[in-house]
């Protein structure tokens, strides 16, 4: 991914370069992940939900804006879910500002987990749950506040 294409992030806005490169990797992850949807994974039997194709894809660039400032781990953080994580996306663009009053701050749990997945974030699913343990380095976050 080159850094380039989220040149207008710091307005809040996304390019048509961001949203052609979101729906491509958000295609590609569903075609290899075909139970993760735009809510999490499908999970007990429960495999409804938006498809991650009919996410928006400002949701999706602003994961990975966020993920890239992160420090991966090589094992999942087993305290944390894939929910909390986009709580804290969202704080975290809250704060920072870049949402435009017209563009929101909301990240979907399974476009978060897309976006670690398209990173090459280490997932591990929890058993029966839509969310997944995700490696991020809690020193990552930590200094990501200062």
């Amino acid at each position: 991914m080159k850094t380039t294409a989220f040149s207008d992030m710091a307005m809040g806005g996304v390019t048509q370069a961001d949203i052609r490169y979101a729906r491509s990797k958000l295609a590609e992850v569903a075609a290899t992940h075909p139970f993760l949807f735009k809510e999490g994974y499908g999970c007990g039997g429960d495999f409804d939900g938006t498809p991650l194709t009919g996410a928006d894809p400002a949701e999706f660039v602003r994961a990975v804006e966020f993920l890239k400032r992160l420090e991966q781990i090589p094992t999942p953080d087993r305290n944390r879910t894939s929910t909390g994580y986009t709580h804290i996306a969202e704080r975290w663009w809250h704060r920072r500002r870049y949402a435009t009053p017209l563009a929101g701050n909301h990240i979907s749990n399974g476009v978060f987990i897309a976006a670690a997945i398209t990173l090459g974030f280490p997932i591990r699913r929890i058993h029966n749950n839509r969310n997944v343990q995700i490696g991020i380095s809690r020193r990552s976050l930590r200094t990501l506040d200062q």
